[in-house]
């Protein structure tokens, strides 16, 4: 009986830990902006189902930057660190295609706030 508990315990710690994970990558990759759950557009961060939210939009990632991603996976499972897994993305389209993401995101918010600001400024 204690095993059967252990090796549950150790199962959902290693759930918990693989979703932390997954979490954190979706953060990295900003996935919150292609989120229709309005409490991580809020929070700027998953806060749902990060399996679930991984598999739906990864796809709608920039291909450059699933380029980045599959180059940056594939060199750490190879033993690589994450600045050499960087190193691997150099003279490829996934060069920078993070910087270029979250560029492109802070553009697209500055945009919408000045849309917004001028709403209610029209309404004065």
């Amino acid at each position: 009986m204690d095993d059967d508990f252990e090796t549950r315990r150790r199962l959902i710690g290693q759930r918990k830990s693989i979703d932390d994970s997954i979490r954190g990558w979706a953060d990295v990759l900003a996935l919150w902006r292609l989120c229709r759950e309005a409490k991580c557009m809020r929070a700027h961060a998953c806060c749902g189902e990060p399996r679930r939210c991984f598999r739906a939009h990864v796809p709608l990632l920039p291909e450059s930057l699933q380029v980045w991603f599959d180059t940056i996976s594939a060199a750490q499972q190879d033993g690589a660190s994450f600045d050499e897994a960087i190193e691997d993305t150099l003279g490829t389209i996934a060069e920078d295609a993070l910087q270029r993401w979250h560029i492109a995101i802070a553009m697209s918010d500055l945009a919408a706030r000045s849309v917004t600001s001028e709403d209610t400024s029209n309404h004065v």
